[in-house]
């Protein structure tokens, strides 16, 4: 929680990126951690082709498919199977 509560427009003026077109320019200042956290995994997510939605960091992050993409995106030296966002080809293994 404590790293969390750390993500602040302050520290990281970068999220402003995650901004809605429609949204005031403040309201990024105005979000949760919580919020902020899932607009970013779903960045990742979008920026790869995803088609899913993360809602929350609890129960849509428990099966890997928001942290492979993030993986994906920081990580980009991994091999490109590393983390196999494929939901049939997850449920096999």
């Amino acid at each position: 929680i404590y790293i969390t509560n750390q993500i602040t427009l302050k520290r990281y003026p970068e999220i402003i990126l995650l901004r809605r077109e429609d949204e005031p320019e403040d309201i990024m200042s105005k979000l949760g951690y919580e919020e902020i956290l899932v607009r970013w995994v779903n960045y990742h997510i979008k920026r790869n082709g995803g088609d899913r939605v993360i809602k929350n960091v609890g129960n849509d992050m428990a099966d890997g498919y928001g942290y492979g993409h993030i993986l994906r995106n920081v990580a980009p030296s991994l091999p490109a199977n590393y983390f196999d966002l494929d939901k049939d080809a997850r449920a096999v293994k």
